[in-house]
């Protein structure tokens, strides 16, 4: 296996899982800057999910005439033209509103765990395909309500697609920033010909690749101009000290310590004495406020370095070289140890953070995780709520087989 097809199936299934954004990003991914498409978002999505047949506002270019069936799913397949190694037919799926989400679209979006799943053996595999599918097809569907009714919010009913357009391009623009360059990058690829080809190796098309990825994005959007002025204000700072309290058991943590490492090898050096010697001098520059880091990628004879320093384990039981622990538990904040000898050499620690035993303290960094996990929590709810109203207005068919 070469490092590009190792790096493929990795660096697709991170793709595919585009803007399946948790809440604490919703501060942070300020894609849409266009002020009248965001005022007109947040606008009309404060007004609540009212019901919405906006099936017919979704446009999908669909070989088939609807017109002459009476339903999606009794249309015949057509036939993929950019996927060499995909599955003969093109299947539907199931039908939201009389908008057809294709067999292609959904192993698409599932790419990573079907990848996985592929490895169990039979009937394990089987079965978990069978779940992960069904996941990802359900998933898509709710998708499909949401954007659905978010269409029809701001086309004003289909009368104005201008900041539809807003809003496709930039997912478009998200797309090719965020995915198109960074496969580009993590594969040394100079054109988009290329970026093609290695979606198509990979069994999925890069026009689904590319539909998945923008419909999650501006499904994300949408959804976070609904909730995140809420968020501002239930998730605040008395919430966050509620938590904290009611939730000590959460804070816990055992001793452990951050620390450096600089190793001197013997065998690197004309005799052990010499060695010591070299010890001790930069243990003296240690100790008189040398920067640590910047001495171990010049003199460590060991692994340290490519860790920039960073020693190894973190609890007691854990510490590598184990003659190190004593020494560390010992240590104060920026204290360096005395040198710790070896049969292959020296070794010298300096210690970064000791974390005594006991509840953390109510600090910024756990203010910020209590405030993360809190907007994980109210976003999925709220997601899950406006998801569940419009659902109860939509039009969902599924074919009566999904494998």
């Amino acid at each position: 296996m070469t490092w590009q097809r190792f790096v493929g199936p990795a660096l697709l299934f991170s793709v595919l899982a585009g803007c399946e954004s948790s809440a604490p990003t919703l501060a942070r991914n300020q894609f849409l800057q266009d002020p009248e498409l965001m005022a007109l978002i947040n606008r009309n999505g404060a007004q609540g999910a009212e019901s919405s047949q906006a099936g017919t506002l979704v446009s999908r270019g669909q070989k088939p005439d609807i017109r002459q069936t009476s339903s999606l799913l009794d249309i015949p397949p057509d036939r993929p033209a950019d996927v060499s190694n995909s599955q003969p037919a093109i299947k539907i799926r199931a039908i939201v509103n009389n908008q057809a989400i294709l067999d292609e679209e959904v192993r698409a979006s599932a790419y990573g765990e079907l990848l996985r799943a592929s490895y169990l053996p039979d009937p394990e595999r089987r079965k978990r395909s069978a779940e992960i599918f069904n996941e990802a097809l359900n998933r898509i569907v709710e998708r499909e309500i949401v954007l659905q009714y978010a269409f029809d919010l701001i086309t004003h009913g289909g009368k104005d697609q201008k900041n539809l357009n807003k809003l496709r391009e930039a997912a478009r623009e998200q797309f090719d920033k965020q995915v198109i360059d960074g496969v580009k990058k993590a594969n040394k690829f100079k054109t988009d010909a290329e970026v093609k080809h290695y979606f198509n190796e990979m069994g999925v098309s890069l026009a689904s690749v590319r539909r998945q990825w923008e419909r999650n994005f501006m499904e994300f959007e949408f959804l976070r101009s609904r909730i995140f002025p809420l968020l501002e204000t239930r998730i605040n700072h008395q919430a966050i000290v509620e938590y904290y309290d009611r939730h000590p058991e959460e804070f816990q943590v055992t001793d452990n310590v951050k620390w450096l490492d600089l190793f001197v090898s013997y065998a690197k050096h004309g005799s052990r004495e010499e060695a010591r010697a070299h010890a001790e001098s930069l243990l003296d520059q240690a100790r008189k406020g040398g920067d640590f880091v910047k001495m171990v990628k010049q003199y460590d004879d060991g692994d340290s370095s490519l860790r920039n320093g960073e020693g190894v384990g973190a609890k007691r039981g854990e510490i590598n070289p184990v003659e190190a622990e004593t020494v560390l538990f010992k240590l104060d904040d920026g204290q360096v140890g005395d040198i710790i000898e070896l049969p292959t050499g020296c070794h010298i620690v300096k210690m970064v953070h000791h974390q005594l035993a006991g509840q953390l303290p109510f600090d910024e960094k756990v203010q910020k995780q209590i405030r993360d996990k809190l907007r994980n929590q109210f976003y999925e709810r709220e997601k899950k709520q406006i998801i569940t109203e419009l659902r109860r207005n939509a039009v969902v068919e599924y074919a009566r087989s999904v494998n």
